[in-house]
């Protein structure tokens, strides 16, 4: 009874300071004040950038490490609220950081506001966390799919909500094009010359690009012509004219990296990690690297890395898996290579578990394995080759152009294969630090899982030698490497051993921390904005593609901070279809994203076979729950 009324009060003090501290932070803003003691506006921010990710990272690991006592846990709304008095002590320590906060309109609503949505946001993951434990939830989150559901859930609403709405380059037109005249006319044929368009057999243009895309986007396309939703015009928020209705952008690439953060989870879970780790690593990919950004898009990395992912998971998760196992996994690298048909290379790793198994009990694989690739030439056969000779006469002739052959090779390969993961505009370390982390971990995880990191190593062997070795290696101006998105999840999932015994330690967690943290930083800066804009940021200070593949100063990364600079002081529009079409109301998105994760937290760690680590003693055999059956690898009926 002391102990609660201690807490209760402990709380009430808490909810105190943080709601006197923001009433303060109002009054300073608004009303002004005099400050004792000059600061740098630099300094200034610095700190709050610092109080406020110390806040937030301490709220977010009591909640997930559940290292706070029921009783405690309502005080994490209130620690939220104490983020005001960082803009606070900003305010007062600086007359640059006052000036700057209360003049700018924007700054000033973000000082203001952030704290209370922070606030409302620990307010209903305490809430929906509380509400995971009823007996009746709690039975439906026990459920083996629960997780990576309320996973794909939540990134589809995030990934919806942060799309675009409108095609960025003109690979993404000339696939539309496709399943415009493929819904209109039934026809692949594109009756104009367009950007990234090949000249086919007279007198038709073709795309250069796979057809599944195309043929994705055709229930979006229907729909739009349903409900008479056209493309916009052009406008201050979306400048470039635009040929695509909305909902193309909208429900093909968002719905297919979330599945792929779904998916991923449930390798990692087969991998042998734990659900806190697994999530740990959906939350990098999904947040922290390039594939948030391309989930705006139309581009053909999206699907082709879900598609991908799924044959691949099929393929790893059982040791003898059935003709379903085979069939779905065959269907789904047809897809894949029907979507970017260099995969019928890059994908040559996943043989390796194939023949391993058929070595081993020839009888039992043989027909699986024959099922699987009698599916995958069925699929190529349609997508691929029937698709090429409709377009060129010929089967293996893509009209991609010199990439085909020998031609689209580049003289000084060596230039590619460094830059693919170094140079200042397009690496992929810079872009996704935690990749670094990942493909230095991949001898630790073969000590785990052997065979599976031999095909995550190929993978990204081959897609280095491959890519590195085009004359335009960087992918030409998008965002990072383009080409490097459909591999991003199995250099980043290695890096998970590092959050795994015996490996982990205070560094290892720190390393990890802080490169998903610059992840996080890097790409969100391209989900706000539209990286063309960062492009016409570069062309306008007299870059050219030399000095952005070398040298740091024009790296698209501080054109994308420029942009922030402008939308901070001269509030520049943000790349965000449904915000711009909705206003405010959109916001209940990132509300809605914390609840469907805060469930899907809660679904994971109440998975079976979850066992916490025990310290100082032994549990008896009859104690420990059964194998969980996404951990080791089994036999499929």
């Amino acid at each position: 009874m002391r102990r609660s009324i201690v807490g209760a009060r402990k709380h009430f003090l808490l909810l105190l300071a943080s709601i006197s501290s923001w009433a303060a932070l109002f009054v300073s803003l608004t009303e002004g004040r005099t400050t004792p003691i000059s600061m740098s506006r630099a300094w200034a921010l610095a700190l709050v950038t610092a109080l406020a990710a110390l806040l937030v990272l301490q709220g977010l690991y009591a909640m997930v490490s559940l290292r706070l006592s029921r009783s405690s846990r309502p005080a994490l709304p209130a620690v939220a609220l104490l983020l005001s008095v960082a803009f606070l002590g900003a305010a007062y320590l600086s007359d640059d950081a006052f000036h700057f906060l209360s003049v700018n309109p924007i700054p000033r609503t973000l000082a203001l506001a952030s704290p209370l949505v922070l606030w409302i946001a620990c307010q209903e993951a305490t809430l929906v966390w509380n509400l995971g434990g009823w007996q009746w939830m709690r039975g439906w989150l026990c459920k083996e799919p629960s997780a990576p559901l309320l996973l794909f859930a939540a990134f589809a609403t995030l990934y919806v909500f942060t799309a675009g709405g409108h095609l960025y380059t003109p690979d993404e037109s000339s696939m539309f094009f496709v399943t415009q005249n493929l819904a209109e006319r039934g026809s692949i044929a594109i009756p104009r010359d367009e950007p990234a368009i090949a000249r086919g057999l007279a007198p038709f243009w073709y795309s250069k690009y796979g057809l599944v895309p195309s043929l994705l986007a055709l229930p979006s396309y229907g729909l739009s012509k349903i409900v008479g939703l056209e493309a916009d015009p052009p406008s201050p928020a979306f400048p470039i004219p635009n040929a695509a209705p909305p909902l193309i952008d909208l429900l093909v690439n968002p719905l297919a990296a979330a599945a792929t953060c779904a998916l991923l989870y449930s390798l990692a879970r087969h991998l042998g990690f734990r659900p806190v780790t697994s999530l740990a690593v959906v939350a990098a990919y999904g947040l922290g690297s390039s594939a948030w950004v391309y989930s705006k898009t139309f581009l053909s990395q999206p699907v082709a890395s879900l598609f991908l992912i799924c044959a691949a998971y099929l393929i790893l998760r059982t040791t003898h898996p059935g003709w379903r196992s085979y069939l779905l996994a065959g269907l789904c690298l047809g897809l894949a290579i029907g979507t970017r048909v260099e995969l019928a290379l890059l994908a040559a790793p996943l043989a390796v578990p194939l023949i391993t198994r058929l070595r081993r009990d020839p009888s039992r694989e043989v027909g699986g394995i024959v099922l699987f690739l009698l599916c995958i030439s069925a699929i190529v056969a349609t997508t691929v080759g029937w698709y090429n000779y409709a377009k060129t006469g010929s089967v293996f002739a893509t009209g991609y152009g010199a990439q085909q052959s020998l031609a689209g090779f580049s003289r000084e390969p060596w230039l590619g294969l460094f830059g693919t993961f170094f140079s200042p505009g397009f690496g992929l370390f810079l872009y996704n630090p935690l990749t670094l982390l990942g493909i230095v971990s991949l001898p630790l995880l073969a000590t785990r899982r052997r065979m599976e990191a031999y095909v995550f190593g190929g993978f990204m062997l081959l897609a280095t030698l491959l890519y590195g070795s085009f004359g335009d290696w960087f992918a030409g101006f998008t965002w990072a490497n383009r080409y490097m998105v459909v591999f991003l999840p199995y250099a980043l999932l290695p890096s998970a051993m590092l959050l795994e015994h015996p490996w982990r330690s205070k560094v290892s967690l720190l390393l990890w921390g802080v490169a998903a943290a610059l992840g996080f930083c890097i790409n969100f800066l391209a989900v706000l904005f539209d990286f063309n804009n960062g492009w016409l940021d570069l062309w306008s200070r007299g870059a050219n593609i030399d000095l952005i593949l070398w040298d740091p100063r024009f790296s698209p990364i501080l054109a994308h901070l420029r942009l922030l600079h402008d939308f901070l002081y001269t509030g520049a529009k943000l790349d965000l279809y449904v915000y711009y079409k909705a206003g405010a109301p959109a916001l209940i998105a990132i509300f809605l994203f914390v609840a469907l994760a805060i469930l899907a937290a809660r679904a994971a760690l109440l998975e079976r076979g979850n066992v916490p680590e025990i310290r100082g003693r032994v549990p008896s055999p009859g104690s420990l729950p059964s194998p969980s059956p996404g951990g080791p690898m089994r036999a499929e009926g």
